[in-house]
């Protein structure tokens, strides 16, 4: 959303729903305020509100549901949650229009409320009309998410301090860090039994031991003599993480006292709902992302964008290793193409 501000010479601002903090929680802005408060008018915010799931519409340009308190002249709402996913429509306003002149309905209107959880920055660098104005800038398809995150948040000091000392122990000279992301499912955060330890270890003894496994081929094949070598393992699962630990011992670099909680508490966990957590899982979220960016390699769960985005924000290059189901054994010679990555699940 920050690129469609900038082609189409817009100023940007972010708003959150309550329990959400928004990202000023943990994020720093190393370059522009995008928290300038802007008094939205009653109903402005009624689309981006709208639960995601079975939404049949799929325009991107979707009418407010309560006409009566919107001034269309004003505003246009732009919804693109789930919309490649469901609909395949590839996000094409994205990819083949001229963003320059947008909405094309009346490129005029003062404001733009746009909701999006689908990215787009792989195919907006593709698209014909400013693939020349991006690479003016220094951009490129697989570096656009990582600039556009960078330029947008730098770790706060609450981030600072929760992942301070993970930092400093991946950024030993020499050493090869290969990143692993189990993603076990939202289950997890309803509390159910998949996060119990019992069930994570036959996680990291069944199913989630190609990942294990695909690090070990990573490690031997890049691995020069004498070279020290770390796995830093995220999941969204506590006993998964312990359990991996208790298997693997001090290779594996994790967080083994943190339980995640997903920022939809609404729909996942209502108990979780409190300000204080809300926040705490942003930092966590910006914190264990960044981390996991540090990694040379990144093995991840291919229906994980939270995994995606971390190893993309590396601006490494032949370092995907998407595995997409239990028994996929990965080729450490055969890295994830970077386009294939862009166009799957959530995208970049």
């Amino acid at each position: 959303m920050f690129y469609l501000a900038l082609l189409s010479n817009r100023a940007i601002t972010t708003t959150f729903k309550d329990p959400l903090p928004g990202f000023e929680a943990a994020c720093d802005m190393p370059y522009i305020n995008w928290t300038q408060p802007f008094a939205y008018p009653d109903g402005a915010l009624d689309l981006a509100d709208l639960y995601y799931k079975g939404m049949s519409e799929n325009n991107p340009e979707r009418y407010f549901p309560n006409e009566g308190l919107i001034n269309s002249t004003m505003y246009n709402m732009t919804y693109v949650v789930n919309q490649a996913m469901e609909h395949g429509t590839k996000f094409g306003f994205f990819h083949d229009q001229n963003l320059t002149n947008y909405p094309p309905s009346n490129s005029e209107v003062p404001y733009v409320i746009a909701a999006s959880n689908r990215g787009q920055t792989y195919k907006l660098s593709l698209n014909p009309y400013h693939r020349q104005q991006l690479w003016s800038f220094g951009l490129t398809p697989e570096t656009a998410y990582m600039c556009g995150f960078f330029y947008l948040c730098s770790p706060n000091t609450a981030v600072q301090e929760l992942y301070k000392p993970y930092w400093e122990a991946l950024s030993r000279p020499g050493l090869l860090k290969i990143g692993i992301m189990v993603r076990v499912g939202d289950s997890v955060f309803q509390g159910n039994a998949q996060s119990d330890n019992a069930t994570a270890i036959q996680l990291v003894d069944g199913p989630g031991d190609v990942y294990f496994r695909c690090a070990a081929a990573l490690e031997k094949a890049y691995r020069v003599p004498g070279q020290e070598v770390v796995w830093y393992l995220m999941s969204d699962s506590l006993g998964f993480r312990q359990a991996a630990k208790n298997k693997f011992g001090a290779k594996v670099m994790t967080d083994l006292s943190t339980k995640i909680v997903h920022p939809d508490c609404k729909t996942h966990n209502p108990r979780a709902c409190q300000s204080n957590a809300m926040g705490r899982s942003m930092q966590d979220s910006i914190g264990q992302l960044f981390t996991y960016s540090l990694a040379d390699y990144h093995i991840h769960t291919s229906l994980s964008g939270f995994g995606r985005l971390g190893a993309w924000a590396s601006g490494k290059y032949n370092n995907l290793f998407e595995i997409e189901n239990d028994k996929q054994e990965c080729d450490p010679r055969k890295p994830t193409p970077h386009h294939q990555s862009a166009d799957t699940w959530s995208f970049v």
